[in-house]
């Protein structure tokens, strides 16, 4: 008995020490993890402020970055690791760090980069839950809305102008809609129906722009840019919303003027 208790003390000191570093990457990955949501939410006050004048753009930039730098640190930690817990963080990690580039500090390149490898993470390890889903709609949307943004970019007649990308996300977006996020849970509301509803219409009318057929997306985002007129001082899907939609509309030439009600050419 004496001897197998110590066989049984070797064997678990062996195993914690195998699993030490392991659990060491995990702890310092969550850890940064949290540390990244102080500044993030920080950020999110300043950068949609509920009262005018309570908003400030350039510290708002400054904690998105620090928040991006510390989800990146996050994801850094368990990178190389090919456990469960570890590909749970990769995901979350890089799907933090894409939101943040894309809807924070507005640089679409980095977004791009970590929504492609979230993605990529997500059909490698097999993620079949209803959070990957919501991620999956969240990085198609948003790559969506980059590769519009790529085809405005482009002079008419260029090789390279191709609106199969930027359909082809949000028609997979809307197939996450309608099939896979069904089975979310049960405490999915109306609200967050709504939110995906509206980020749908988003990539649509910025793909609506792109194309030309600007007096459409005008009249689509112009409705989106008022969804936060009476949002909660917390409800931020809408301010975020509001917010992507008064920067497409910035992009739209100006409406065509109108003539004075009975003036014709007579």
């Amino acid at each position: 008995l004496k001897r197998a208790m110590v066989l049984l003390l070797l064997g678990t000191l062996a195993l914690s020490a195998w699993r030490f570093p392991q659990s060491l990457a995990h702890g310092r990955a969550q850890v940064k993890m949290l540390g990244a949501m102080r500044p993030y939410e920080q950020a999110l006050g300043l950068e949609h402020p509920v009262k005018v004048g309570d908003g400030d753009p350039g510290k708002a930039e400054a904690l998105f970055e620090e928040a991006y730098t510390e989800f990146l640190a996050a994801y850094d930690a368990v990178k190389d690791r090919d456990d469960v817990v570890s590909r749970n963080l990769i995901v979350n990690t890089l799907y933090a760090a894409a939101d943040v580039a894309m809807h924070g500090l507005h640089d679409a390149e980095k977004a791009e980069t970590h929504y492609r490898a979230m993605l990529e993470g997500l059909d490698a390890f097999d993620f079949d839950a209803p959070q990957a889903a919501l991620y999956r709609f969240e990085a198609h949307i948003d790559l969506g809305r980059i590769e519009a943004w790529r085809y405005a970019a482009l002079p008419e007649g260029d090789p390279g102008r191709d609106r199969r990308a930027m359909d082809g996300h949000l028609e997979a977006a809307r197939k996450l809609r309608e099939y896979d996020l069904a089975s979310l849970p049960p405490d999915r509301d109306t609200k967050s129906d709504r939110f995906l509803a509206q980020r749908a219409r988003l990539l649509a009318a910025t793909i609506d722009a792109a194309v030309g057929e600007h007096a459409l997306a005008r009249e689509e985002l112009e409705r989106l840019a008022r969804v936060a007129d009476n949002a909660r001082a917390d409800d931020w899907e809408r301010r975020e919303i509001a917010a992507a939609a008064r920067r497409e509309l910035t992009k739209l030439p100006p409406k065509p003027a109108t003539a004075p009600p009975g003036d014709d050419d007579n």
